[in-house]
């Protein structure tokens, strides 16, 4: 009994070690915690305030593995520069970051990983790749009167060296990204001293020359050549080719994922934007944010041009808090682009009920509000020398400020125009305000000592700055600091140069 009980229990240790081994070797998929990530839609600020929250959770949820599941057409090059940043960074602390690329079925896109969406997946140290998808085509383009159009040699040259860069780092074939991007880039498959290479035209010859063996050429992706009629052509994969050329595996389910990863989840967590990141994208897509740009104009020109403080003024403050905010979320405008619109909009406002005219504060206000804007549409303050994609960025940025600014322009020209003729509106404007538009109210200009003690009536309320009228025109004018409603009787105590001073008439 006890002979044969001792080869039982042989029996069972020797199996348990046969397990332990099987399962060290790869043959038994290993626990592991997963984060599933889905990156739809364009590459934009709203997407990496998601991938940077998303990262974030995966670190705090002690993730091992973090899939990010692409269906993308690219996007804007300055977000994807963020986003890859967060993919890098995590995978170079330990935990292993895999691109999906399969068709989402969200947003028409078609389950590819296109331009920005391209570099995004050769940030990540894994590409498994749907059997419909395709990846490249990443040349970075802008939208002019004509179209599209490929932007200058620098973005091109800069946006090259950046997926080159990335696809070393995790050891995909440096020359294939950069074809992506290029389309002068010609890259043959050959067999480099008997290993399987991607090599360009000099480098095939510089490896010659060094009396290396080059054998088995075939073209990957044709370059323009100054001897072919025909240009070259920018690199983009289907699953196959890119399975083909080593950069990616096969994968129709996640299943796939896993098993081409040797990791059975015993935690799976998957990520999905929430409201705040839905607000985002929303508030930061152009039209939105240049449709807030103008109201926030407009509100605040027409309080500015009109009596007491109202429904105008405060619909143009709420227009760029929304504005700043959904900037804000989106991690492009801190405090002090906040600082700078709301010290902008104060210093205006000293300028109308302190100060009579314009001068050093309306100035100022202006120059601040801009700055604000400005700095909150872009990541970076000014422009670098190594990041030509910036200077783009910054352009657009003032193209969209500059619409929005013009079309307040147009608008309020307009309301001065049309409005005071429109019964129950008109009742928001002060004619007299708006006559001096064009000219009929005379402005405080050649006044002298001589007017002191001259009495009229306060054309607006005085807080202290305003206009009153005097001997039937109207000039700027403040009071020593009381408040004085519109219609009261004031006299002329005192000319500063331009600065007339009133007083309550006794």
């Amino acid at each position: 009994m006890k002979s044969k009980a001792l080869r039982v229990a042989s029996l069972g240790l020797v199996a348990g070690v046969v397990a332990w081994q099987s399962d060290a070797s790869g043959g038994r998929l290993a626990p592991a915690a997963v984060v599933r990530v889905p990156v739809v839609g364009s590459i934009d600020y709203a997407q990496n305030a998601f991938v940077r929250r998303a990262t974030r959770e995966a670190r705090q949820n002690g993730a091992q593995t973090v899939v990010f599941e692409i269906d993308s057409p690219g996007g804007e090059i300055g977000a994807m520069m963020q986003i890859g940043v967060h993919i890098l960074e995590l995978g170079d602390s330990g935990i292993s970051t895999v691109a999906w690329v399969r068709p989402l079925g969200e947003e028409g896109v078609g389950g590819n990983a296109y331009s920005a969406a391209a570099y995004l997946a050769l940030c990540c140290k894994h590409i498994f790749m749907d059997p419909t998808a395709a990846m490249g085509a990443a040349t970075p383009i802008t939208f002019g009167s004509e179209g599209v159009q490929e932007l200058p040699e620098k973005f091109v040259s800069a946006t090259r060296e950046k997926f080159r860069a990335v696809a070393e780092h995790n050891g995909y074939p440096p020359n294939l990204a950069a074809a992506m991007v290029d389309r002068e880039i010609e890259v043959f498959r050959v067999l480099l001293d008997g290993q399987p290479r991607f090599l360009t035209p000099v480098e095939i010859e510089e490896a010659k020359d060094r009396g290396r063996s080059v054998t088995q050429q075939t073209l990957v992706v044709l370059g323009s050549h100054p001897e072919r009629q025909e240009g070259g052509k920018l690199l983009t994969l289907t699953q196959h080719q890119a399975v083909e050329y080593g950069i990616a595996r096969p994968a129709s389910a996640i299943g796939d994922v896993y098993a081409g990863l040797d990791v059975k989840p015993d935690r799976e967590t998957l990520i999905s934007v929430n409201w705040s990141e839905a607000l985002v994208r929303f508030l930061t897509s152009p039209i939105v944010a240049t449709l807030l740009m103008l109201v926030g104009v407009l509100g605040i020109w027409i309080e500015l041009k009109t009596p007491g403080f109202g429904v105008p003024g405060i619909t143009g403050i709420l227009a760029f808090a929304v504005l700043l905010f959904g900037h804000h979320l989106a991690g492009l405008a801190e405090m002090t682009e906040i600082l700078l619109v709301v010290a902008g909009i104060a210093f205006l406002a000293v300028e109308v009920f302190l100060l009579p005219g314009f001068g050093v504060f309306g100035v100022l206000g202006i120059v601040a509000i801009l700055a604000g804007l400005v700095l909150s549409f872009q990541p970076f303050t000014l422009p670098s020398g190594d990041r030509p994609w910036e200077s783009g960025i910054l352009l657009d940025s003032l193209a969209q400020i500059v619409v929005a600014f013009l079309a307040a322009g147009v608008i309020g020209a307009t309301l001065a125009r049309f409005l005071p003729r429109i019964p129950i509106l008109n009742r928001i404007v002060l004619q007299g305000t708006l006559a001096s538009a064009t000219g009929a109210v005379a402005p405080s200009q050649g006044v002298s000592e001589r007017m002191i003690g001259k009495t009229g009536v306060a054309a607006t309320p005085l807080r202290p700055g305003g206009k009153a009228e005097i001997g039937g025109r109207f000039y700027d004018v403040v009071t020593d600091g009381e408040y004085i409603d519109q219609g009261q009787p004031v006299t002329i105590i005192a000319v500063e140069g331009v600065r007339v001073v009133v007083a309550k008439a006794e």
